[in-house]
């Protein structure tokens, strides 16, 4: 065998038994549910600059997976991961600020956490933020603000915050009234899986609130609506269904299935 062969084998002979990605292979266990596990592999892992590590673990003792549930451990560990720039750590940790939930509750850190995470493009954040201001939770009330943080967590994609964004533009709150912007608003949150916005938007369509009335679409969106979890849209579906006749009934049964269709792709 010449050199130039004998150096391939070795080469080929040290790739094959190249040591895996630690992250990637706890991040692995975790996606498979094999929580123990993953926590046992997060824990190995040293130097670890993304903040990955930090914040699983965090998640994994906040939800009580893979070991006994401890919030004052997570916010230690989301702390780690924040310290490193990890904004989904930066929004879990807010939270446990904003209810005191294993620190001392700190509305103003909380906000300072949610927004951080926000200006890195967490949608979750920015729809938190929203419901800050326009609550006027540990702030003072501010629809403009509100509407400003929705708009940017909708446009990331954030479908319940184009229901808030709605509800602004309907009542004129920190905006113009434009019962327009706020129906198309709602119908294009419907379509991305906002069960608030499939009721309102099926209620604009039983009423004719600015559209024409369409009862057999008011009822394929209170179907969509109810199987996202909103209880009063199964109440409409029923008033509209005792009011259709046999042939809008059918009609009425293919939107719906149409609708839920497209929301699974």
């Amino acid at each position: 065998m010449n050199i130039h062969s004998l150096a391939a084998v070795i080469l080929l002979l040290y790739c094959g038994n190249a040591v895996g990605d630690p992250l990637a292979e706890a991040s692995e266990a975790f996606a498979a549910k094999n929580y123990a596990d993953a926590y046992q592999r997060y824990s190995s892992i040293e130097n670890d600059k993304t903040g990955e590590a930090c914040y699983y673990r965090g998640v994994m003792n906040q939800q009580g997976w893979g070991k006994i549930a401890d919030i004052p451990a997570a916010a230690k560990f989301y702390q780690c991961a924040v310290a490193l720039g990890h904004s989904r750590a930066m929004h879990n940790l807010a939270g446990l600020y904003h209810r005191g939930s294993g620190v001392t509750q700190d509305l103003a850190m909380a906000r300072e956490l949610y927004t951080r995470a926000a200006n890195q493009g967490s949608a979750k954040s920015a729809h938190r933020l929203g419901l800050i201001f326009f609550q006027g939770d540990g702030v003072e009330r501010d629809f403009v603000r509100a509407r400003q943080w929705w708009q940017q967590a909708f446009e990331g994609g954030e479908a319940d915050s184009g229901y808030n964004l709605g509800i602004l533009f309907k009542r004129g709150l920190g905006t113009p009234p434009d019962a327009d912007n706020a129906l198309e608003i709602w119908r294009t949150a419907a379509r991305r899986g906002s069960g608030h916005a499939q009721n309102a938007y099926g209620s604009a369509l039983m009423n004719g609130d600015g559209i024409a009335a369409d009862p057999v679409a008011a009822y394929a969106w209170f179907r969509a609506a109810a199987g996202s979890g909103i209880s009063v849209a199964q109440i409409n579906a029923e008033l509209i269904w005792q009011a259709l006749g046999p042939e809008a009934q059918e009609q009425a049964l293919q939107r719906a299935d149409s609708i839920q269709r497209e929301l699974a792709q």
